[in-house]
């Protein structure tokens, strides 16, 4: 870049607006980063309702099966009481012996359903249980996220007034750089995380940490011309 009498009072500016630059950018960034929505924070808690969901449809099923032993078990009992009726008019003993038999096959199939109802009940009651559990962890949860995004929205609100205040100051200076210096300042702070200029500390550029030339070091002391790094490509500068 030409030298100019003007290359002091850019770079002089520049740090200063360097410093806004990546306060700007840093606000941004943690702006970017919270949880203003639901869908943001609720990775867990959907876990926590396909959880409940699962159960439900467990208890369900479980609570189906019961329903159909209790039907099975009425038809069962309308079978026996047919089978008495038949053996109130039947004439031989063998007939009433193969009823009493058909009546004994159909009491173990009652008392086999039933002890499979016992056994479901106990399920049904686990299952309950769990599902309250589940229930009452999902409304922790959502009151947890509920204040999470609270939170976050007042935080981005106070992020918000900051940064109204750096944006005014960022383009108050910018308005004192000399137009192609700022043009070229934007286009490596935009690629470099917010920093487009950077010390020199002893003959290290602080952006990268590389060794520069004794040279190198002098020109930017000097203040006559923007120098960049060989490395990082950012601007330097000397820190009095």
């Amino acid at each position: 870049m030409m030298i100019t009498n003007d290359i002091a009072n850019d770079i002089e500016k520049l740090v200063q607006l360097q410093q806004v630059y990546k306060e700007v950018f840093q606000l941004e960034k943690t702006k970017k980063g919270l949880p203003l929505n639901a869908e943001q924070v609720k990775e867990g808690l959907a876990d926590l309702e396909d959880e409940v969901l699962s159960i439900e449809q467990e208890l369900d099923t479980v609570e189906s099966e019961i329903k159909r032993n209790n039907v099975d078990v009425d038809t069962l009992k309308d079978k026996i009481a047919h089978i008495r009726e038949q053996q109130k008019i039947v004439q031989s003993p063998k007939e009433f012996a193969y009823l009493d038999n058909q009546e004994k096959q159909l009491k173990e199939e009652i008392a086999e359903l039933e002890k499979e109802n016992k056994e479901r009940m106990k399920e049904v009651s686990e299952l309950q249980t769990r599902l309250e559990g589940k229930k009452a962890e999902v409304e922790s949860q959502t009151k947890e996220t509920d204040s999470i995004i609270a939170s976050a929205k007042i935080q981005a609100q106070d992020i918000d007034a900051v940064l109204s205040e750096k944006l005014e100051l960022k383009q108050k200076l910018s308005q004192s750089i000399s137009r192609a210096v700022l043009r070229d300042f934007e286009r490596i702070a935009n690629g470099k995380d917010g920093v487009g200029i950077v010390p020199i500390d002893g003959t290290f550029c602080t952006g990268c940490n590389i060794s520069l030339p004794p040279r190198i070091v002098g020109r930017v002391r000097r203040r006559e011309e923007i120098i960049y790094c060989q490395n990082c490509a950012r601007m330097l500068y000397w820190k009095d």
